[in-house]
């Protein structure tokens, strides 16, 4: 008797978990699309400030600083491979 009313709390439960998940589909689907507008807006950053790091670095290059200049070249570098990995990550996600 005690296993039956575990059983049908237990059930309940769980249906009101699925319609929970139902529900906030939305919030999933709203919260992914802002990480993405924060991810292109870094990304587009990045892109646009690669010009003055060049620049900087070819200063830096003229002063004879070629370590820092080095440091600078690669912090603009460094922005693609990660923007690559993203743009994998969300072309496997949209296959699922």
């Amino acid at each position: 008797m005690y296993f039956e009313n575990s059983s049908t709390e237990i059930q309940k439960c769980l249906m009101s978990v699925a319609s929970l998940s139902q529900e906030l589909e939305e919030v999933r689907d709203e919260s992914s699309r802002h990480s993405q507008y924060a991810m292109t807006m870094e990304n587009m950053s990045n892109i646009f400030s690669i010009g003055k790091n060049l620049e900087a670095a070819q200063t830096l290059i003229n002063d004879g600083s070629l370590l820092r200049a080095h440091i600078v070249s690669l912090e603009s570098d460094l922005g693609f491979p990660f923007l690559l990995k993203y743009i994998r990550k969300l072309t496997f996600l949209s296959m699922l």
